[in-house]
C-alpha cells in the first residue's frame, strides 16, 4: 500500500512539473504565439498542495528548484513522517511550510485500528520531526486546533456541507478563511519578501502555533 502510495505521489509531482513546464513555454512562445510571453515570473513560482496533495508538493520541490517555495496543508505521511522518504531524496531546499490539524495522541484502541503499534506512532513523530529540521533555515510547522478544524477545512467542503446549519457555516468559514491567510502569508513572506506578523512575531489567531526552523 505504502508502495502504491509513493508511486502515486511521484506521478502526481511529475503532473506538476508539467504544468510548469508548459507554462514556460507559454512565457517564452516556444510552440507559437502567446499572450503571456514575457510576462510570468518564474522567481515567484510556488508549490500548495493538500492532503496527497501536499505530499506532492513536498516532491515536487525535492525535484524542481524551480519552484521557490513549498506548502503542504495537512500533508504529512504516516508512518513516514511529513513526507515520502523517497531513495536519495533530501528534504526540500526551499521555505517548507506544513499546516498540520492537531489530534489528540490516539488511544491504544485507536492505534488497533489504525493497524499500527504505539512505537510505530512515535517513529512517525520522531521522523517527522527530523525532516522538517532537515529543512531550510525559514520554514515551519504550523499546527491548528480549534472548533470545527478538520482535514477538510482546507476545502470548500464544510462550508457547503453546512450551508442549511448557519452557526456551523460560520465556523467552515472561518476556518477556510484562517487557512487562507496563513498560506497567504507564507508564500508573501518568500515570494514578495514582505513581513508577516503571523511568521515574524505578531499576534497569531488562538487556533494556530507556530515553529520555525
Amino acid at each position: 500500500m505504502a508502495s502504491m502510495a509513493r508511486e502515486t505521489i511521484d506521478t502526481t509531482a511529475a503532473d506538476l512539473r508539467f504544468v510548469l513546464d508548459k507554462v514556460t513555454q507559454l512565457n517564452k512562445a516556444a510552440k507559437g504565439p502567446s499572450i503571456f510571453v514575457g510576462r510570468l515570473d518564474f522567481d515567484r513560482v510556488a508549490v500548495v498542495g493538500h492532503s496527497a496533495g501536499g505530499a506532492a508538493a513536498a516532491r515536487a520541490c525535492q525535484l524542481d528548484q524551480r519552484f521557490k517555495a513549498c506548502v503542504s496543508l495537512d500533508g504529512e505521511v504516516n508512518p513516514e513522517g511529513a513526507f515520502f522518504n523517497y531513495p536519495n531524496a533530501k528534504s526540500p531546499s526551499q521555505p517548507f511550510l506544513l499546516i498540520e490539524v492537531d489530534q489528540p495522541e490516539p488511544t491504544n484502541e485507536e492505534l488497533a485500528r489504525m493497524l499500527e503499534t504505539r512505537a510505530q506512532w512515535d517513529e512517525f513523530l520522531r521522523s517527522e520531526e527530523a525532516q522538517l529540521r532537515a529543512c531550510p533555515g525559514g520554514s515551519y510547522h504550523v499546527m491548528l486546533k480549534g472548533r470545527g478544524i478538520i482535514h477538510a477545512s482546507f476545502s470548500d467542503y464544510p462550508l457547503f456541507a453546512s450551508a442549511n446549519r448557519p452557526t456551523d457555516n460560520q465556523i467552515a468559514l472561518y476556518n477556510l478563511q484562517l487557512t487562507g491567510t496563513i498560506t497567504r502569508s507564507f508564500l508573501d513572506k518568500y515570494l514578495k519578501q514582505q513581513n508577516q506578523p503571523l511568521f515574524d512575531g505578531g499576534r497569531l489567531p488562538p487556533e494556530m502555533t507556530v515553529r520555525k526552523f
